[in-house]
């Protein structure tokens, strides 16, 4: 990753357009399944059931005879039914019918509309889970229908299949209780806020306690609830009522200036939708197709280009870790983040080329976490943006061919959070240090990332000409010892080059790596540079082929306290089959700690139980732990174990002769005259007396 100062001024001026453009394209699609007939009108009140086929079934469900009457069958979420309605008088109407379903989180909303398509009635009942053929009584009692045509619309909520329906009666109301009606509003209108609540209807029982929730939107944020005379009812978003007498209810909201006041946490990150989302795009098309992608959780399907621009406000000068969660099932997906002025637009810090790790899934909750540490900011106002690309800014036709890839999407990205970094996190290591270095404390330039897939965290994806830079404090001028673990499948070359305040190189070693013959396979290695003491840089490059070599495991400490280098060799035992294993080691020193050894076939099985192995030959591997005090550092080989097959400890073989020539055997097959005892005979056996 490499620290931005300065932007090109053709740069500066499409990203300073981010703060005004906003584009979202979004192709929405209703396909609409099922049988559709002409609807007839159905005259209310009435004793008969509704008969269902004069209704038009909008999606994939149909109608079918199940427990002795006609129903709606397999419909799914979003399907519904509609009929024609001549209603013969004003009044409420008491609405029975029978439903059944398996599934939890089922439920049926019941809408009367008039013939401006105004609802005039609505009730929305959850089912009860049983079986698709149990089918139990439900009913409700509507609002004051007014009398002429209207439109009933049954539609059915929940998942997949839903809920069967059928028996439906709509009878005169013989309820004497007293309603009241409720009337709702949202302002501004168009702001795409809205109220929900619970229980939903147009009319309630006297007493009857209802819920309502704002629900924000945008740059909209809730002010508080007023009545019809603009009384103020609360100012949280959670309201409760009473209807004792006719209610008007309306949410206030106002639009914020999209603002997010840092510092944040990643349990309270910035909200996506105050995001502005410019022009994004594909590559490989004549013309540039815009690609604003869309918000869920995250910001998802950004093309090749996308970008998004948050406004923020620093609240106090310090030091902050950018993080944010990711997810891609692409390889070499990258992100760019920039802090511009937010009155100019002039850079006031980058970071180019930040690496999305291939999860191999689209879903952020398997992403892994990104952060960016040290960046440091005084108070005011600023735009943070993040650009969506992979490696190749301008790929060419043929590149494209080899690689379609590259115009497809990138990564899905959300959970942004400015966190005010504490002592812990500050970016200067201090040297000599028991605990391996930090690698998100450093700045990687080029392709490249941290990865935590292996037992420690690593430099993964690195190539040919990646830096990552380490600043560090030594406490005095001494020799050190470096150690690293390193896995690589190519021939490659890590360097380590130590600088001092004024840039002059303090010490350098150049390591060739061999492949380790895959990318998991770490192996060991170390070198002693003499440092000074104060402030110094550290830089990493790795230089290869395309991947150059996984690293982790960074120790910096005193040569001094360097442990002892041991050599353990496992050495070979042979045993009979089902005879005792006792293994054993030989070491270039004496080891008062443990040695745990762990048997292995020729597939690489590990071999639980050493009781019963089969003939043949093991590998033998193991691991060796410290005493307490024992300072050394062990690097053990393996080594093999053949197992023999042994001499038989019984019978070997049974014979049986069944010739029928009277010849007599003794037990030990002699042949013998008849004499008292027991014999064998044609290969049966007597006693003879």
């Amino acid at each position: 990753m490499r620290q931005i100062n300065n932007i090109s001024d053709y740069a500066k001026n499409s990203i300073g357009k981010l703060a005004s453009n906003f584009r979202i394209a979004m192709s929405i699609i209703f396909l609409f399944a099922g049988i559709t007939t002409s609807m007839a009108t159905v005259e209310i009140p009435s004793d008969d059931p509704l008969d269902l086929s004069e209704a038009t079934i909008t999606g994939s469900g149909e109608l079918k005879e199940s427990g002795g009457m006609n129903t709606f069958d397999n419909m799914r979420a979003n399907d519904y039914a509609t009929f024609a309605i001549n209603n013969t008088a004003s009044q409420r109407y008491d609405v029975t019918f029978k439903a059944a379903t398996a599934r939890g989180d089922v439920s049926l909303r019941f809408e009367f509309l008039d013939a401006e398509e105004n609802v005039v009635s609505t009730n929305t009942l959850p089912m009860t889970s049983g079986s698709w053929t149990k089918f139990l009584d439900y009913d409700f009692t509507t609002a004051t229908l007014p009398e002429g045509a209207l439109t009933l619309k049954i539609t059915f909520l929940g998942s997949k299949y839903t809920v069967n329906v059928g028996d439906i009666y709509i009878k005169a109301s013989t309820s004497t209780e007293t309603y009241y009606t409720l009337t709702t509003g949202v302002t501004p209108e168009g702001s795409g806020c809205s109220i929900s609540y619970d229980p939903h209807s147009l009319e309630y029982v006297a007493g009857t306690e209802v819920t309502f929730t704002a629900n924000e939107f945008g740059r909209y944020l809730f002010k508080n609830w007023t009545d019809g005379e603009g009384n103020e009812l609360g100012t949280e978003t959670t309201l409760k009522v009473t209807m004792n007498s006719n209610m008007t209810v309306i949410a206030n909201f106002y639009l914020s200036e999209g603002i997010i006041e840092i510092p944040t946490t990643s349990e309270n990150p910035f909200q996506n939708s105050w995001a502005d989302c410019f022009q994004g795009y594909f590559y490989g098309t004549e013309t540039l197709n815009y690609n604003a992608g869309w918000l869920t959780d995250h910001w998802d399907c950004m093309g090749n280009g996308s970008r998004v621009t948050y406004k923020i406000r620093n609240t106090k000068e310090t030091i902050y870790t950018i993080s944010c969660t990711a997810a891609t099932k692409k390889n070499d997906i990258l992100l760019d983040f920039y802090i511009m002025s937010a009155d100019s637009a002039d850079m006031i810090w980058g970071q180019e080329d930040i690496a999305v790790e291939n999860c191999g899934s689209w879903d952020v909750t398997k992403g892994s976490r990104i952060e960016v540490n040290g960046v440091e900011l005084e108070e005011g106002d600023y735009l943070f943006v993040v650009e969506f690309h992979n490696y190749w800014e301008t790929p060419t036709a043929e590149q494209l061919a080899e690689n379609p890839e590259w115009v497809a999407y990138t990564a899905n990205v959300g959970d942004f959070a400015f966190s005010e970094m504490d002592g812990e996190k500050s970016n200067v290591i201090n040297i000599p240090a028991d605990e391996a270095l930090d690698l998100n404390k450093a700045t990687i330039t080029g392709a490249g990332g941290i990865s935590t897939s292996s037992e420690f965290p690593t430099f993964d994806s690195m190539k040919d000409g990646t830096i990552a830079v380490f600043e560090l404090n030594s406490e005095a001028a001494q020799e050190y010892m470096v150690s690293y673990m390193a896995a690589t499948k190519n021939e490659c070359t890590l360097t380590f080059t130590f600088t001092n305040e004024n840039g002059e190189v303090v010490a350098e070693e150049a390591a060739a790596l061999s492949s380790t013959g895959n990318w998991q396979k770490y192996n060991k290695h170390k070198f002693y540079p003499i440092l000074p003491a104060g402030n110094i840089t550290l830089t990493i490059t790795f230089n290869g082929p395309k991947y150059t070599v996984n690293v982790g495991d960074i120790h910096i400490i005193r040569a001094v306290d360097a442990p002892t280098e041991v050599a353990l060799t496992i050495n070979d035992v042979t045993v009979e089959q089902g005879e005792a294993i006792n293994f054993s080691y030989t070491s270039t020193s004496e080891l008062a700690g443990t040695m745990t050894y762990v048997v292995k076939d020729e597939d690489g099985n590990v071999m639980e139980d050493l009781t019963s192995l089969e003939p043949g030959t093991y590998t033998v591997t193991g691991t060796y732990t410290p005493a307490d005090g024992e300072n050394v550092d062990v690097t053990v080989a393996g080594g093999v174990l053949t197992v023999n097959e042994g001499d038989p400890t019984g019978i070997d073989t049974v014979k049986s002769n069944t010739a029928n020539d009277g010849k007599m055997y003794d037990l030990s097959g002699r042949r013998i005259s008849t004499k008292a005892g027991i014999y064998i005979q044609n290969g049966k056996k007597y006693i003879a007396k």
